[in-house]
């Protein structure tokens, strides 16, 4: 009999959850009659927990996912979603946001997340999650210490909610080898906290510690691509969410994340998307327009 040591592969998966602390921003109960929808327009990360009935879950431009009772969806960053439901529906509806320690593991995980049969799965957390539909929200406090706990309640989830995604083989190939590099991770979180600078390679490894070539070797291996192409895409997810919200200009966006110039931003965009910027946003305002 062979026995495989899996203690890496543990520490790792500890590593990834202790690195996942969220502050609460809001969290309420959501009653659906059939055939109704409430929508969230490019909200902070979060979850969704269907307490009972039948819905679909519309998230960005992807296809409906099915949700029924005991589902859990973690979306772990920033997002627009649709909820619909087939059959009356409950919901307990979560938002956070991750603390900035956190960023590296949030950006390795999908923008999608899907527990089926969570409550099955994880039952002693139903409870937890029951409570926080009757609104825990920070501001609204009404006992010293809630806003901490309530907080702490909703890392818990998303914690238990990427174990059990994890567990179910839900995640890609090699997703533990993303977070389990503190050096590269430094380096990632410093990248995203300036997505305007012109890093370089060189900056960046300087960051991690590391040689130029071991860290290219090193990032490469760890998110699939160099660290170039990483910057490139993480700019235009920065600039999709700023062109999202309707009061930043092309220019504002080309100039805040360290393009050259505006057409410098435009071509760059469009290799990415198909789309100019511009194009980009009226498409994603026409389609906001038709999901009310």
């Amino acid at each position: 009999m062979t026995v495989v040591n899996d203690t890496p592969r543990r520490q790792a998966l500890d590593r990834a959850l202790s690195a996942l602390e969220w502050t609460l921003v809001e969290s309420c109960g959501v009653e659906l009659e059939a055939g109704r929808a409430i929508e969230r327009s490019d909200g902070p990360a979060g979850f969704v927990f269907v307490s009972t009935g039948l819905a679909t879950l519309w998230v960005g431009d992807d296809d409906g996912i099915d949700v029924a009772e005991g589902d859990l969806v973690f979306l772990p960053r920033v997002h627009r979603y649709r909820l619909r439901a087939q059959t009356r529906t409950s919901a307990v509806r979560v938002s956070m946001v991750p603390t900035v320690d956190g960023r590296t593991s949030v950006n390795t995980l999908p923008a999608v997340m899907v527990v089926h049969r969570f409550s099955h799965h994880e039952p002693q957390v139903i409870a937890l999650i029951e409570d926080m539909s009757a609104g825990c929200e920070p501001d609204g406090s009404t006992r010293p210490g809630d806003s901490i706990i309530c907080s702490r309640i909703g890392t818990m989830v998303a914690s238990v909610a990427v174990r059990r995604w994890f567990e179910l083989g839900c995640a890609e190939a090699g997703w533990l080898r993303q977070v389990q590099d503190p050096h590269v991770s430094r380096a990632v979180d410093e990248l995203h906290r300036d997505l305007g600078r012109a890093w370089t390679v060189d900056e960046l490894a300087r960051v991690a510690a590391m040689s130029r070539s071991a860290f290219a070797v090193r990032f490469r291996d760890l998110f699939g691509q160099p660290p170039v192409a990483y910057l490139a895409a993480a700019r235009i997810d920065a600039a999709k969410r700023m062109l999202a919200r309707g009061d930043t200009t092309v220019t504002e966006v080309s100039h805040r994340l360290g393009y050259g110039s505006d057409a410098g931003f435009s071509r760059a965009f469009q290799r990415h998307e198909g789309v100019s910027p511009a194009r980009w946003r009226t498409a994603r305002q026409e389609s906001s327009d038709r999901l009310v």
